[in-house]
């Protein structure tokens, strides 16, 4: 597991539990995991079928 994963996986996690408790930061907490989950999948070549 690289470190952009493993900091996207934690940042959703994070977002999650702060939307949960109906906080104003699981917005920019969700977007960090956005960009990091892009950032990885475009690191790993992943291509979506649907494309």
């Amino acid at each position: 597991m690289s470190y952009v994963e493993f900091f996207a996986v934690l940042a959703g996690l994070i977002a999650v539990a702060l939307s949960a408790k109906a906080n104003i930061w699981s917005w920019p907490i969700g977007i960090i995991n956005v960009v990091l989950s892009a950032f990885f999948y475009y690191q790993i070549q992943f291509i979506p079928i649907c494309f």
